[in-house]
């Protein structure tokens, strides 16, 4: 059975890590997303560490902001499926770029052919 949550401990959010992810990480560009990930250095209790950002650049109000979000966040969860793995934690961060209605389809899609991409990388080395 798959496991469809989104717990605390996925979050990224020390600054240490992210500022390593976003100094040392490969970019992949998708959609309206681009994502950084990087092999974690760090023991991390799940697989995987992720933060999502909507640039306050691009979205000037906080609600378009904190929807787009909210919108990766459920895209994560549910596409996710067995992706973490505790022998390889990545570190992630997924930029939205695109414009401010982004469907849970759409970021459903662009996210899946990410983690391909990224299962890709990982199975190389």
């Amino acid at each position: 059975m798959r496991q469809f949550s989104f717990p605390s401990t996925e979050h990224l959010k020390l600054r240490n890590r992210v500022d390593h992810l976003f100094a040392n990480g490969d970019r992949i560009k998708e959609g309206p997303l681009r994502v950084l990930w990087i092999a974690s250095p760090w023991p991390l209790k799940r697989g995987v560490q992720i933060l999502f950002n909507a640039p306050k650049r691009h979205f000037k109000l906080a609600v378009r902001r904190n929807r787009i979000k909210r919108v990766l966040r459920e895209a994560w969860r549910l596409e996710r499926g067995d992706f973490p793995d505790a022998e390889k934690p990545i570190l992630m961060a997924v930029l939205h770029q695109g414009s401010d209605r982004i469907s849970l389809d759409e970021a459903r899609q662009s996210l899946r052919q990410v983690l391909v991409c990224i299962a890709e990388d990982r199975a190389k080395t």
